[in-house]
């Protein structure tokens, strides 16, 4: 298949050629057009001459005289005069008679200039003939040897001037064109970025009056779809594999977590159904009470990963304003029924209640598990600090959090287990075992209700801040780091 010139060559090359040619083409045709109306010009002169010349008065002479030559100013070098009968015998001459023209006879044009030659063909000659008396005719010629000259000289001077305009004007076109290209070079360059996968590289911005202009305001709102398009697909794509992955966890911590409880009930039944009528009156109850005991640890460990599931869907929570400092009082009170030996100490230092956006059932129980897990993984002369305080955010557009805290001073948990306590299952003393009736999903829970009020929670050991604490009637001696669970919200207000 054949291609063009332009489609093989860059377009800064094929447009330079195309202004050389054009411009060649206009030089040529104004120097054939200049040259051909100095030619004209001159020659017009010439012929209005020689009609001037034999048109003066020639009463009584038959010899031409220099009289004959008046007229011609700067041309009478070049003349030929002769006078010749019908016959064509020449009577008399003068002038240039080297090489003087062909004039033909008889004459077949009286009055009129005509071009002619020399006999030796090597002048030119423009030629009028007029007859002075009844068979003898007066000629006149004029050498144009000089207008060829300086009609030769014009198209010389032209033909170099010409020239040097024309490289002139390629290398001026060719960095002319190549600063004009230089924003499809920037185009290129941002696409080919772009095909190294770079959606996020940007035509730079150029003056939109142009084409180039334009051309790159369209690429970059392109630009933009592509990409938010492709983050689009690449979110689907991790949500999916999220979400399957929070499926096969899920059944893989069910399975694991209730494999035990029912190998118990299973057991405990077998052994109830095993037993005989004697024994069964002693020994039933105490079967039947440990299979229900199992069973409502089964219970719960099923409303627990229900509810997990159901944080990890994402639904959207309904929100309404909630007091902080009300949920925490009802948190307190609730565990001191359970444990009401314990101190339980509850301060604000926000100055003023703070109002966060959300779930109060779902803050309580953030609350409720972090309290239990103080009450349960601690001695139980130890005491239990909750503070809330209002974080102010530095910064236009920062968002003010209200802050929630749950300090134990039990003997605190070490680096690795800090790093993993929020991982479902995990269990990081060795106290934090079954019979405690720990499963390792209380915190779980409690980072996932948080992270769906756009919260954060995390966990450090007591000791690692440096501020000191009011201990009231305990001796610092006698208490441990213990740990302390730090829960931001974000803040909608403050009452009185």
């Amino acid at each position: 298949m054949k291609t063009s010139f332009a489609s093989r060559y860059p377009l800064r090359v094929t447009m330079v050629v195309v202004i050389i040619v054009l411009m060649a083409v206009g030089l040529l045709i104004a120097g054939a057009t200049s040259a051909a109306v100095l030619n004209n010009y001159l020659h017009r002169q010439v012929n209005e001459q020689l009609v001037q010349s034999v048109q003066r008065p020639r009463d009584g002479f038959r010899t031409p005289t220099p009289q004959m030559n008046q007229g011609f100013g700067p041309f009478t070098d070049g003349l030929y005069i002769q006078i010749a009968n019908s016959g064509g015998q020449i009577e008399q001459r003068g002038g240039q008679v080297d090489d003087p023209p062909v004039v033909s006879f008889p004459p077949t044009v009286i009055g009129v200039p005509y071009g002619t030659t020399s006999k030796s063909g090597g002048t030119t000659w423009q030629v009028i003939t007029a007859e002075i008396s009844p068979g003898e005719y007066l000629t006149i010629g004029r050498d144009t040897t000089d207008i060829t000259e300086t009609v030769s000289n014009l198209i010389t001077i032209e033909l170099a001037v010409g020239g040097i305009v024309i490289v002139l004007a390629a290398l001026g076109g060719y960095v002319l064109v190549r600063k004009s290209l230089e924003p499809l070079n920037q185009v290129e360059h941002a696409a080919g970025q772009i095909a190294q996968g770079d959606l996020s590289h940007r035509v730079p911005d150029l003056p939109e009056a142009t084409e180039v202009g334009s051309l790159a305001k369209s690429l970059n709102a392109m630009l933009s779809q592509i990409e938010q398009s492709f983050d689009q697909q690449r979110m689907s794509e991790q949500q999916a594999r999220e979400s399957e992955e929070r499926m096969r966890r899920f059944v893989a911590d069910a399975s694991h977590e209730l494999r035990t409880p029912l190998t118990s009930i299973l057991g405990y039944a077998e052994l109830f159904q095993s037993r005989d009528p004697a024994s069964l009156q002693i020994a039933g109850a105490e079967d039947v009470g440990r299979i229900e005991s199992e069973a409502s640890r089964m219970r719960v460990i099923v409303e627990d990963l229900l509810l997990l599931a159901k944080l990890d869907e994402e639904r959207p929570l309904e929100l309404e304003p909630v007091d902080l400092l009300s949920v925490a009082t009802d948190a307190v009170h609730s565990i001191q029924v359970v444990a009401p030996s314990r101190v339980i100490d509850l301060r604000i230092d926000a100055g003023e209640p703070p109002m966060v956006k959300g779930d109060a059932q779902g803050l309580r129980r953030v609350l409720l598990n972090l309290l239990q897990n103080a009450v349960a993984y601690t001695p139980p002369d130890t005491p239990i600090h909750v503070t809330l305080d209002v974080n102010r955010a530095a910064g236009p557009g920062a968002v003010d959090n209200v802050v929630v805290e749950v300090r134990d001073f039990g003997p605190g948990l070490d680096n690795e287990d800090l790093s993993r306590i929020f991982e479902r299952f995990y269990r990081g003393e060795k106290s934090r075992s079954r019979e405690t009736g720990g499963m390792g999903l209380g915190l779980s829970i409690v980072e996932s209700i948080v992270k769906s009020h756009g919260g954060n929670v995390t966990a450090i050991r007591g000791d690692q801040r440096d501020e000191a604490v009011e201990l009231g009637d305990f001796e610092a001696a006698d208490l441990g780091p213990g740990t302390i669970f730090r829960v931001e919200l974000p803040l909608v207000s403050t009452h009185s």
